[in-house]
């Protein structure tokens, strides 16, 4: 459940984005840009957050009063295996010490519907989280590991379970209308399984 702190909508002094190249991050900090909030944007170029002695380098960055997004995962088109499973639990890892030195207003992390178990139809808020891949594991545990760090220093977490995301400018080819639209271009037909 969702608990809103203030009595109303009110914009972030500062987003800090953790993932600055992907699909959502380049769509929120155009809607910052747009809003009028100030925004900042950390590359795995700036900071490799897999490599957790970078977590001071993150700390350094973190301000009192940023809303912090994590969007960094290594997705399943990246790797699906315990090598992409550990450099994202390192992520998490990371994020969290470093907000243990510098803690910040609230964090936002971009999780995945893969948490649950798809054979458990229909999904609510009530479905259990089931790890039925290496991706889905690394989501549960980061989910995990951000909640017990923030909740040890007061800092309020909202996790978003985002399911199929897809629109202009998305780079993923995975099954749904961003492989529909691709296959429809390049060769005149859609595969649909099952």
């Amino acid at each position: 459940m969702l608990t809103h702190r203030n009595p109303g909508p009110q914009k972030p002094r500062r987003v800090l984005i953790l993932g600055a190249r992907g699909f959502i991050s380049r769509h929120l900090q155009e809607w910052c840009a747009s809003s009028g909030v100030d925004c900042f944007a950390v590359a795995s170029e700036d900071i490799d957050l897999s490599v957790v002695e970078n977590a001071g380098r993150l700390a350094a960055l973190v301000r009192p009063d940023d809303a912090i997004v994590m969007c960094s995962i290594l997705t399943p088109d990246k790797g699906r295996d315990y090598h992409a499973l550990m450099r994202n639990l390192r992520m998490a890892e990371t994020v969290c010490s470093a907000l243990d030195r510098a803690p910040c207003a609230h964090l936002v992390y971009l999780s995945s519907d893969a948490v649950y178990d798809a054979h458990q139809i229909p999904l609510d808020e009530d479905s259990t989280r089931e790890a039925t891949d290496m991706y889905a594991l690394a989501h549960i545990a980061r989910e995990m590991m951000l909640g017990s760090a923030l909740e040890a220093k007061g800092i309020p977490l909202c996790i978003l379970r985002l399911t199929t995301i897809y629109g202009p400018g998305d780079t993923h080819v995975s099954y749904g209308p961003n492989r529909f639209v691709r296959s429809a271009l390049k060769e005149g037909r859609i595969e649909i399984f099952g």
